[in-house]
């Protein structure tokens, strides 16, 4: 139950940490691009656009970090208790990638009612509502987002990976190079009948 625990929590910090840091990366670039283009007072002006360049998205991406998390947790465990694993490596990727593209909708609309009822976004419902459902976004901003989230997939699955073969905090010590020179260790082996 612990190795449970201390999986979920793994891949909800990484989650987290992913989506904390691409909000603010997002941020930066936009609010970089307002003040070069000089249009603050439009922006204060619109409540959509103030809204999704305001420190709410950190709330929203926390939130999205927890719940994708777990989710990310629960489809590796479900891969991994199943007879999905002993399927060749490719076809366990696409059902696994298939399963996030899923867990990543679902999530969409989860967070979408958790904003609208629990009073998170300053927007009305209407306002909220009418900003989802409009395609203001550009296209290249989902197919960055998507990028975004596939790289991020892949190397927290890498390390979750590494962690599982190795033992965790081994990635670690392989970046810095501790077993690159090898050294001699004492080591004590102690048999025990454990029956008896």
């Amino acid at each position: 139950m612990r190795r449970l625990f201390n999986d979920w929590l793994f891949y909800v910090v990484l989650w987290v940490v992913v989506t904390l840091f691409y909000t603010f990366i997002l941020l930066s670039m936009l609010w970089s691009i307002i003040d070069y283009m000089e249009v603050t007072e439009q922006i204060e002006s619109e409540p959509a656009i103030r809204y999704m360049v305001s420190s709410y998205q950190y709330v929203e991406s926390f939130i999205f970090g927890i719940l994708f998390g777990t989710a990310t947790f629960g489809i590796n465990l479900i891969i991994d208790n199943t007879s999905i694993h002993k399927l060749s490596f490719g076809k366990t990727i696409i059902i696994k990638t298939l399963l996030y593209f899923f867990a990543i909708a679902v999530i969409f609309v989860l967070m979408v009612g958790i904003i609208m009822t629990s009073g998170i976004s300053p927007l009305t419902t209407e306002e909220y509502s009418e900003f989802i459902l409009s395609s203001s976004l550009p296209g290249s901003f989902y197919l960055a987002a998507g990028g975004f989230f596939i790289m991020s997939t892949l190397l927290i699955n890498f390390i979750a990976l590494v962690n599982k073969k190795f033992g965790p905090g081994q990635m670690f010590l392989l970046f810095l190079g501790k077993y690159n020179n090898p050294i001699t260790e004492n080591r004590i082996f102690m048999f025990l009948d454990l029956n008896d």
